[in-house]
């Protein structure tokens, strides 16, 4: 089943972003150059309402990567808009804590709001944080372009190794 969800999965999201591509692309290019690229507060917004409307800022991000590969967008604009959809998938956090009427679920998801602004808040207004990330996709981007089996690596181990390697540790020092 897992195998099957993923697969399915994939293939959503390569068709939901031709689809997407097909439909919107002139429309998107014309606001993304006018709007977007010259304010990046503009992106951040357009981030966040994008991805609560939708409630996946995977889908923003999947959306965003055939722009970029395209040359629409460059990274760098793309960045605020990724920011902006780390802090608006917190909405769907928030409405499901309001539906368990749980005050300590209502308290983790303001949490979850307020972690995400916070970070959008410290990193991306100053230039020399928001350079950080910016240079690590870059050299990351770099690496996975030419030698694929570092992504596949990566992604193996950021799933796998490191929460197997947690829950070792927490039942080590329980």
């Amino acid at each position: 089943m897992l195998i099957i969800s993923l697969i399915i999965l994939f293939f959503s999201l390569f068709f939901l972003v031709k689809v997407m591509k097909a439909l919107v692309i002139r429309r998107i290019e014309n606001m993304l150059d006018e709007f977007i690229g010259r304010n990046a507060l503009w992106g951040i917004l357009g981030g966040m309402m994008f991805t609560f409307i939708i409630q996946s800022s995977s889908v923003t991000t999947s959306l965003l990567v055939p722009m970029i590969a395209a040359g629409i967008l460059t990274v760098e604009a793309a960045f605020p808009i990724v920011i902006g959809a780390n802090v608006g998938t917190t909405g769907t956090a928030i409405l499901a804590s309001f539906a368990t009427g749980n005050r300590l679920a209502i308290i983790i998801a303001f949490v979850h709001f307020l972690f995400n602004l916070t970070g959008a808040l410290f990193i991306y207004p100053i230039r020399v944080f928001r350079e950080i990330p910016l240079k690590l996709a870059h050299k990351l981007g770099d690496l996975a372009f030419r030698k694929r089996r570092y992504a596949l690596l990566y992604v193996f181990s950021l799933f796998f190794i490191v929460p197997l390697l947690l829950i070792l540790v927490s039942k080590f020092f329980a």
